[in-house]
């Protein structure tokens, strides 16, 4: 970088060196955002998978449980009384309402809804049910009843999570390859600019290594100034996200909460990105300098 030694090479003056970093800045910003909704949604999953995918719930509707007279008791033992079954418990009418009141609002426009019976069921382990055999008890006991499998919908969760991932890696993985190939033709650029400096430095003995080392060192300090910046905004910018989505208070975003993971992310964005620029412009100028021998 700039301050491990003073370059023999006039960057200085290259125009380069005033609009490279904030390109870099720009993009780096940019890739720092996707990967950090990467990171952001893979933890939702992680989560969500702990919480839903070993369980299911059981909803028997509020007009066949009055006719049957249903006792709630009944089903959660017939629930609770199976091999694959952990535990089984009804959901209180409480805790529904505060389920549905994000859609619905708060307090009574609630209170007078005719709210289903609902038992939700935890599993053993990786423990499997056959649906379509509960479904046929649970019709003897309570007509009409339904069974909300979390598995199938997590799985469909899962497959269109991954797939998403995969569209956002891409995008990222596609500005870091524009960053590069802005900042090794912007050196390539700069030697072209430099042939009499370089000339000059062939004269007195300098080999191709040093010369490539000047702009290697150049190329650092920019994308170290560019890539600092950007991952800066990224982080304001991920934090305020996080703000605004947690005051809107919805169930159906996933909460942007800065974690280790992200952390980490943010300290080696710019890292690797001085790691990646320095070691392209070292090769490119190199190949450069063979060629003109």
């Amino acid at each position: 970088m700039r301050w491990l030694a003073s370059p023999d090479i006039p960057f200085a003056k290259d125009d380069a060196n005033r609009f490279l970093p904030w390109i870099i800045a720009f993009m780096v910003c940019l890739t720092g955002l996707t990967l950090a909704a990467v990171v952001t949604v893979q933890s939702a999953l992680f989560r969500w998978s702990g919480e839903y995918f070993n369980s299911f719930t059981v909803q028997v509707p509020a007009g066949v449980v009055a006719e049957q007279k249903l006792e709630p008791q009944k089903l959660v033992g017939m629930l609770a009384d199976n091999d694959w079954a952990e535990s089984a418990r009804e959901i209180p009418r409480a805790e529904m309402q505060s389920l549905i009141e994000p859609w619905l609002g708060s307090g009574a426009a609630v209170e007078g809804l005719p709210l289903p019976l609902l038992v939700e069921v935890k599993l053993k382990g990786d423990a499997k049910v056959d649906v379509p055999a509960l479904q046929k008890r649970l019709q003897r006991i309570a007509p009409g009843a339904e069974i909300d499998d979390y598995q199938l919908w997590m799985a469909r969760f899962h497959a269109f999570s991954r797939n998403m991932q995969w569209i956002a890696g891409g995008f990222a993985a596609l500005m870091v390859t524009t960053t590069l190939a802005l900042v090794v033709l912007a050196a390539k650029t700069s030697l072209r600019l430099h042939e009499k400096t370089v000339d000059v430095l062939y004269t007195i003995g300098a080999e191709d290594g040093y010369i490539a080392k000047q702009f290697q060192r150049n190329a650092s300090d920019l994308a170290f100034r560019g890539a600092l910046l950007g991952t800066a905004a990224a982080f304001v910018l991920y934090a305020l996200a996080g703000r605004m989505t947690a005051a809107l208070e919805s169930m159906l975003l996933p909460p942007l909460d800065i974690t280790p993971a992200h952390i980490a992310l943010f300290l080696a964005l710019p890292l690797v990105t001085v790691f990646a620029a320095s070691r392209f412009t070292h090769r490119s100028v190199l190949a450069m300098l063979a060629e003109r021998q």
